[in-house]
């Protein structure tokens, strides 16, 4: 191996502009090898670890856990055991993070290029870059720096008369303050007013007015006995605060929500868990009516892309998951073709991976349509914000016990649950957006068609 070895912030992805060190594998002075696991990063949306492709030991740690660093910092240095520390000091000093940006790497900066017509290229930077790093700074000499008043024609040869201010002049004239061979304090020996003041004051024409005392009986504000204590945003917070500021100032939302009747899929879900050797949940089962209703109503299974939406012809159903620090969603492919047992494995692996936060890139992207379900936590009903560039969102509220009227006029206690839909009014009209939470409803109320 080389005998210091940078360790950086890596580059996971095309959108990533930073990323947080969550924690590292090794202490300060441990050894590594070749492909062990050193550092977790932590994205926006997942946590990936880095392998060390060297062996040596740790000798630096630069970044410390929950700290955010740009893609390509330095964050660690590896080395030899024989490596002194002020070779690895000199090392970190002049280490330059590399370009991670996705410009033209085939062009040069004007100031690296031989000047045109055979003229004598711009002066070397004042400090050379590092290794891995060829564009410098271009610097100017103090020859190169004129004033625009260098060009200016020049005066006649006599004495030009001073410069005064206007404020200046009716400060004098008010005063009968001559100003004859006074020279001003401003720029080419202007006279100001403060210059017009300083010579009243000194002939004794003029005084300065004292500033009169504020009264007052308040005491200075003491500082707070707790002061708040300053929580800088994770990669998750801000890409969660990224997407939800672009949607509500870009999506034109509106709501519509309906009422369901639970107690035929209740029961069958406690049908199915009790004779099924795999747990379904009654959150696999609604998931599994939203997939398929959007697969009925296509036109809520869409994507926005400029003047365009975007039709898919299979549901990819994301779903919310809160985690430590924020909100992960991750994605169930083709949810409204698999059968509800499979979905219901997916959803439960998925859901240990983002507690874990191990999910990958692949199983947080690409959802065509989303689902909210906060019913666990005792919400009775709330409109959630849609996902860009998904059309809608699906909210869920918790299951409640109402009295319903039945056939016959007969009167019944029932679980019931509002489902709330968030639609993009750009490409959704309140008649799809109905449509839709009416077949779900239809899913919901006779649930054996979430068998088929």
């Amino acid at each position: 191996m080389a005998r210091i070895y940078p360790v950086t912030m890596p580059k996971l992805g095309l959108e990533m502009s930073e990323g947080m060190v969550a924690g590292w594998h090794v202490p300060v002075g441990g050894l590594v090898e070749v492909g062990q696991e050193l550092v977790d990063i932590e994205t926006d949306k997942i946590t990936n670890v880095l392998d060390i492709p060297v062996s040596g030991v740790l000798r630096r740690i630069l970044v410390e856990a929950g700290q955010t660093v740009a893609v390509g910092a330095l964050i660690g240095i590896v080395a030899d055991p024989e490596v002194p520390e002020a070779e690895i000091d000199r090392f970190v000093a002049a280490f330059r993070p590399v370009d991670a940006s996705f410009e033209p790497k085939g062009e040069k900066k004007a100031s690296a290029a031989p000047a045109a017509g055979g003229q004598k290229p711009s002066p070397a930077p004042l400090e050379t870059a590092a290794a891995g790093n060829s564009e410098g700074t271009r610097t100017l000499s103090a020859d190169q720096r004129q004033d625009d008043t260098t060009h200016a024609p020049h005066a006649p040869q006599t004495e030009p008369a001073p410069l005064v201010s206007p404020i200046a002049v009716k400060f004098a004239e008010a005063i009968g303050l001559s100003l004859e061979g006074l020279v001003g304090t401003g720029r080419k020996g202007r006279i100001s007013l403060a210059d017009a003041q300083k010579a009243a004051i000194e002939r004794g024409l003029w005084q300065k007015p004292s500033r009169p005392q504020r009264e007052t009986t308040d005491a200075p504000a003491a500082p707070p006995a707790h002061p708040p204590r300053r929580l800088p945003f994770p990669p998750m917070r801000k890409a969660i605060a990224r997407s939800v500021v672009l949607a509500k100032t870009t999506i034109p939302h509106f709501y519509t929500e309906i009422d369901v009747r639970l107690d035929a899929l209740l029961a069958l879900q406690a049908s199915l868990d009790e004779a099924s050797e795999r747990k379904i949940s009654l959150n696999a089962c609604l998931l599994k009516a939203a997939a398929l209703a959007a697969r009925h109503v296509p036109d809520i299974n869409l994507h926005v892309e400029g003047e365009a939406a975007l039709a898919y012809e299979q549901v990819d159903l994301g779903f919310a998951v809160a985690v430590k620090g924020g909100i992960l969603t991750p994605v169930v492919r083709a949810a409204d073709r698999i059968s509800l047992t499979e979905l219901a494995a997916e959803i439960a692996r998925l859901i240990d991976a983002a507690r874990a936060r191990r999910l990958t890139a692949e199983e947080v992207t690409g959802a065509t349509f989303t689902v909210s379900n906060m019913g666990m936590f005792g919400v009775r009903n709330f409109a959630a914000i849609i996902v860009p560039p998904q059309a809608a969102i699906l909210s869920l509220g918790t299951s409640r016990r109402e009295a319903r009227e039945g056939q016959n006029g007969t009167v019944g206690f029932g679980s019931i649950l509002t489902a709330t839909l968030s639609a993009d009014h750009r490409v959704i009209d309140g008649a799809s957006a109905a449509e839709y939470l009416n077949v779900f409803r239809t899913l919901v109320e006779k649930p054996l068609s979430l068998l088929l």
